[in-house]
């Protein structure tokens, strides 16, 4: 009696180890599918980033949106961000200068 419920208890350990390690490898398939579409999602986000910075670069430089390089623009671009550079410097040193009297 002793042995066949021995037995049953070994068959009933057998089975659960069975079933345990058929979720394990579900679990391992599927997380495995998780990981590979969070990767895809993550380079696709990164490439629209990337050719985001890049059209505003072209624009930056100057640039239209067939490519031509407009020099009056680039120059306004680049004096109105020096121009706008020394306002801040300026309105820092005169805020720190008002507030230290």
């Amino acid at each position: 009696m002793t042995k066949e419920s021995k037995q049953t208890r070994e068959e009933r350990e057998a089975a659960r180890q069975a079933e345990a390690m058929r979720a394990l490898e579900r679990v391992e398939r599927e997380s495995e599918t998780i990981a590979n579409s969070n990767f895809a999602r993550a380079s696709n986000r990164q490439i629209n980033h990337m050719e985001e910075a890049l059209d505003r670069t072209l624009k930056r430089l100057g640039t239209d949106e067939d490519g031509k390089y407009d020099p009056i623009e680039a120059w306004g671009s680049g004096i109105g961000r020096i121009g706008g550079a020394i306002f801040a410097i300026i309105l820092v040193i005169w805020l720190i200068s008002h507030f230290t009297r």
